[in-house]
């Protein structure tokens, strides 16, 4: 082998070698992390929907991080007053989970609406919850308005809590 040659073997081998430890030593840095704290103790909710021009249920549901859920049905409900009722530990979490990933206190200045229809109901939703505390009112009729969770969010609880029990036949009664 010439002189020229091993110069170029070893030249190689060691670039070799050295690509074989750079590639082996590179830790990829790890992706962002986001410690979610999904714990209901200091949970408190309330959601509060109101009249429309039709037969859109009117009422106040509470829900407490204790598991217990109070249901105030005022018109176009199946119950008309007071029950009470108690969530799984599996619905605690299902809405501590929806909290979470709906980023309710995160997402403010929300109260713009582009297109307004009429004879729609509002929502009222009040959530206290590990030390924040956030209470937005929505008119349903608004269709043209920027992302906001509120609206999606309060569905959700109500689905969760099964709110359906006290309403009935929702699908007739919701806008």
């Amino acid at each position: 082998m010439s002189p020229l040659n091993t110069v170029a073997a070893i030249f190689l081998a060691a670039l070799a070698a050295g690509v074989f430890i750079a590639i082996n030593s590179y830790e990829t840095p790890p992706a962002e992390v986001r410690r979610v704290d999904l714990s209901t103790d200091d949970l408190e909710i309330m959601i509060q929907r109101t009249a429309c021009f039709g037969p859109c249920p009117i009422y106040t549901v509470y829900v407490r991080g204790d598991g217990s859920v109070s249901f105030v049905g005022q018109d176009y409900t199946d119950v008309i007053g007071s029950v009470d009722d108690t969530l799984t530990d599996e619905q605690l979490f299902q809405i501590a989970f929806e909290l979470d990933r709906s980023r309710f206190f995160d997402v403010v200045g929300i109260d713009e609406c582009e297109e307004l229809w009429t004879d729609a109901s509002s929502v009222m939703l009040w959530i206290k919850w590990q030390g924040k505390e956030r209470r937005v009112e929505r008119y349903l009729g608004c269709k043209k308005r920027p992302p906001d969770p509120a609206p999606a969010l309060s569905r959700r609880i109500d689905e969760i809590i099964n709110t359906a029990q006290w309403i009935g036949d929702w699908r007739k009664k919701w806008p």
